[in-house]
């Protein structure tokens, strides 16, 4: 594959019908796209003929491995940019691959994620509300979050050349969180609470279910507290902080992070 290709990967586990939305969203063009499923196998109808690769996980694993599955594909096989989808999403508008692209290329942010799965970073009524918008040429903005959610995550290669992959000893929890702290250390995201997204992206891309009442994740309490609890750790190991104890950026000292970040990795 040569530079500019764009692979887009979905991880799904359990939930057929959600899946299939999601899938039917991706627009044709896409290079590749590639599933991993990691539980029951779908009826075969469910996988239109614009899925390249099937991988079926023969036994489940926890998430973050599942999407490490999706980046080593993508990366082994030299594309550029790579995208990487929870089934519960699905995309609205067909230029949404070519927008975040657009976006990352122009500021140098070379990984960003949808900012509003469920209710996090929205208004009492329900409204996107972004720490910071920045403008950018082109009409290009960039919309800066308090949290960091990672149902559709766009990652192009450099970052994973840099950072790496995620960090499989996290059981469901924190995982892509970390990850994102570490693209951030490496000047490919702003810092940490300031979280990079394109702007009006929910005119882009879509939620199946703002709940948790589907969530395979967290249907056992039980079990999903206790990986909470261990990631909490393993994140500590990783930063020096726990998640709620991140250093703090002032939005001046962001616009500062900004200039620099387009500085070293935006192009035209």
């Amino acid at each position: 594959m040569g530079n500019g290709t764009i692979g887009v990967g979905i991880v799904t586990c359990n939930r057929e019908e959600m899946f299939k939305k999601c899938v039917a969203s991706i627009p044709n063009s896409i290079e590749a796209l590639v599933v991993v499923n990691d539980a029951t196998p779908y009826n075969t109808s469910s996988y239109p003929k614009k899925v390249t690769k099937l991988i079926q996980n023969k036994t489940s694993i926890p998430v973050g491995a599942s999407k490490n599955i999706l980046l080593h594909y993508f990366m082994e096989n030299n594309f550029e940019h790579i995208f990487l989808l929870e089934d519960d999403i699905y995309v609205i508008d067909p230029k949404a691959f070519e927008i975040y692209i657009k976006t990352a290329e122009t500021t140098g942010v070379l990984h960003l994620n949808y900012g509003y799965h469920g209710p996090d970073n929205r208004d009492p009524k329900g409204i996107p509300n972004p720490r910071m918008v920045v403008s950018y040429e082109n009409n290009v903005k960039l919309a800066l979050n308090t949290h960091v959610l990672g149902a559709f995550s766009y990652y192009n290669r450099k970052v994973i050349e840099k950072v790496g992959f995620m960090n499989e000893s996290f059981q469901n929890a924190w995982e892509h969180i970390e990850h994102t702290a570490r693209i951030a250390k490496a000047l490919y995201h702003p810092p940490f609470w300031w979280f990079a997204d394109v702007y009006n992206s929910q005119d882009l891309i879509g939620e199946q279910d703002i709940t948790q009442a589907k969530s395979v994740i967290r249907k056992d309490k039980s079990i999903n507290l206790m990986n909470m609890r261990l990631g909490l750790e393993i994140f500590k190991k990783s930063t020096g902080y726990y998640p709620g104890n991140m250093p703090l950026t002032t939005s001046e000292q962001v616009l500062v992070y900004l200039k620099i970040i387009k500085d070293m990795n935006g192009k035209l």
